[in-house]
Order: C-alpha cells, then sequence, then structure tokens
C-alpha cells in the first residue's frame, strides 16, 4: 500500500473516532435527551369545531392529514405546530377549513428536532362524528394523507406530491393523486368513479365495487385484487408491472410499454391489452375469442383459434412480448 493511501486511511479513521467522541461527549452533557438539541419547539394544539358543516377542504404544506372517529357528536381538528407553522380552522357557507401556513424563511428549513411524545409526528388529525358529507378535498406537498374506514362522502379530491396516500373511507366519486408516492385504496363499496394517478409510486386497489375504475402510473406498478366493476376498468403503466388477481369488469383496456401484465382468476367480457416489450400472462375465468398480434412475442392461448358467439372478445397486441393465456 502506498504510503499517501495509508495516511488518508489513518486521517479518515481518526476524523471518525474523533466525531464518535464528540458526539459521546455532547450526549452525556444532555443526559442523552436530545431534545435539547432541538432549533425549534413544537406543541399540539386542539380547535374545537362548533358551527355545522358538510363539505371539509384540507391545505397542508408538511404535515400529515388523519381522519379519526370523534367520541361524540363534537368536531375537533388537532394539529402539531410550531412557531412558524401554524394552523388556521374555519367554517364558512357549509364547509370546514383548515389551512397549514407556513412562514418559515428558506434557511430555516434546516434545522434537528427531536420528540418523544405528542409532537413526535407533524400532523393535522380532523375528529369528526360518524355521519354522511358532501365533498372533501384534501392537498398536501410533502405530507401522508389518511381516511379510514367509517366515514361516508359524495366526492373525495385527495392530492398530494410526494406523501402516499391511503384512502377506505365510502365515497360514491374518488380521486387520488400523488407526484412521487404511493397510493392505497381499499375496501370500497357501491362506488360510481375511482381514479388513481400517481407518477413514480405504486397504486394498490383491493376489496372494491365501482362502475368505472381507472389507474395510472409512470414507473411503479399497478396492482388490483379483489375488484368487481360493472363499467369499465382502464390502467395504464409505463414500465411497472400490472396485476390483476380475482379482478371482473364489463370490460378491461390495459396499456403498459416496457410492463408486464399479469392476470390470475380475472375476466370482463371484453378485453384489449397493449405493451411493447412486456409480456401478457395468466388466466381468464370464462372462454374468450383471442385475436392476438405480436411482431416477434411468442403466442401461448387455447387452440384451436374459434368463434363463438357467447364468448367474449380478448384483443392482444404486442411487439415483442410474450402473450401466454388461459381460459377455463
Amino acid at each position: 500500500m502506498k504510503k499517501s493511501v495509508k495516511i488518508t486511511c489513518i486521517v479518515a479513521a481518526s476524523c471518525i473516532v474523533l466525531g464518535l467522541l464528540i458526539l459521546l461527549g455532547v450526549s452525556v452533557k444532555f443526559g442523552f435527551d436530545y431534545r435539547n438539541l432541538n432549533t425549534t419547539t413544537a406543541e399540539v394544539k386542539t380547535y374545537a369545531v362548533e358551527q355545522t358543516f358538510e363539505n371539509i377542504d384540507i391545505h397542508s404544506l408538511s404535515h400529515n392529514v388523519k381522519f379519526s372517529v370523534a367520541d361524540g357528536e363534537q368536531s375537533k381538528v388537532v394539529c402539531t405546530e410550531t412557531a412558524r407553522t401554524a394552523c388556521t380552522v374555519s367554517v364558512e357557507n357549509g364547509t370546514l377549513t383548515v389551512t397549514q401556513k407556513d412562514t418559515r424563511r428558506w434557511y430555516e428549513h434546516f434545522g434537528m428536532y427531536w420528540a418523544y411524545d405528542d409532537t413526535s409526528e407533524m400532523k393535522i388529525e380532523l375528529f369528526l362524528p360518524l355521519q354522511e358529507y358532501r365533498d372533501l378535498s384534501v392537498n398536501t406537498q410533502s405530507g401522508d394523507i389518511f381516511v379510514g374506514e367509517p366515514f361516508i362522502f359524495e366526492t373525495a379530491d385527495l392530492s398530494a406530491t410526494s406523501g402516499n396516500i391511503s384512502f377506505g373511507s365510502a365515497a360514491n366519486n374518488i380521486s387520488l393523486h400523488s407526484t412521487s408516492g404511493n397510493i392505497t385504496c381499499q375496501k370500497i363499496s357501491m362506488a360510481t368513479s375511482i381514479k388513481a394517478e400517481t407518477t413514480s409510486g405504486n397504486v394498490d386497489l383491493s376489496k372494491i365495487s365501482t362502475v368505472d375504475l381507472s389507474a395510472r402510473t409512470t414507473s411503479g406498478n399497478l396492482n388490483l385484487f379483489e375488484i368487481y366493476a360493472t363499467g369499465d376498468v382502464v390502467l395504464e403503466s409505463t414500465s411497472g408491472i400490472v396485476r390483476l388477481e380475482e379482478a371482473t369488469a364489463k370490460s378491461f383496456a390495459i396499456t403498459t410499454t416496457s410492463g408486464d401484465i399479469r392476470f390470475k382468476d380475472a375476466d370482463a367480457d371484453m378485453l384489449r391489452i397493449q405493451s411493447n416489450s412486456g409480456c401478457v400472462k395468466g388466466n381468464l375465468l370464462s372462454e374468450k375469442n383471442f385475436e392476438v398480434s405480436t411482431t416477434s412475442g411468442d403466442v401461448d392461448i387455447p387452440h384451436p383459434p374459434r368463434y363463438d358467439e357467447n364468448a367474449g372478445i380478448c384483443t392482444v397486441i404486442t411487439t415483442s412480448g410474450d402473450v401466454t393465456l388461459r381460459t377455463p
């Protein structure tokens, strides 16, 4: 080993040891309570909501947004706040509005914060009575959104930039959008329309009955389990995998560029599947009239091909992807 390399290794190791000694010294000085190193302080504030409302509008910058069931008929909003990230709560024209305001300068976004109590999570939590509401709108930048089962909405529109979205309440029309976060939607009954869209995150949909459903992602996967749609299901992915298990609909329209399309116990009266280099494989629940076109991919479908006027139509178009499908 060269002398210069040895010197570099010795200096690097010395710096690491020195850093650990400094950390140990600071920890001992503050009794291993790292909250003493915080560059800001936070507190939990509760806002009682006295007025009645039927619509909910939430705007959050960095806080997570959660919905919980109230103990009684009184609604309240609980926010984790700092001196420069406060929340405003108001009711006007039947709409409950919660807005997180951030007055920090750019350099105040860099700091240290430790907490072991209720302030450990920066969040906006709504405690609501179990009743029917009309329009729900939630928008966050980096915060996650979680809406659980018990609530009933007419419409739900949830949007996040980098946060994850989890929705499991009843709603007629549901729209979920995230740029880089994951989307989870489950246990939905008798919806009219469900739309889920993300750029780099995954979309997981399960235990859903609806009329129409659409899901889109660029690099994430689309996973559908136990889906019952009486209308059309439209799925689009660029490089992610599309999985359908125990999923039925009037029609499936599925498009990918390089991602595989996989069926397990799935079916529709009409299927149109298109992929450039992704493979199409799996099993369908009923006989189909197959129309398959591929440039260089292998094809393995039930033979001999025959037209059955009682069977649905399955159209598959690929460039280099293989096609392997089975029917009963």
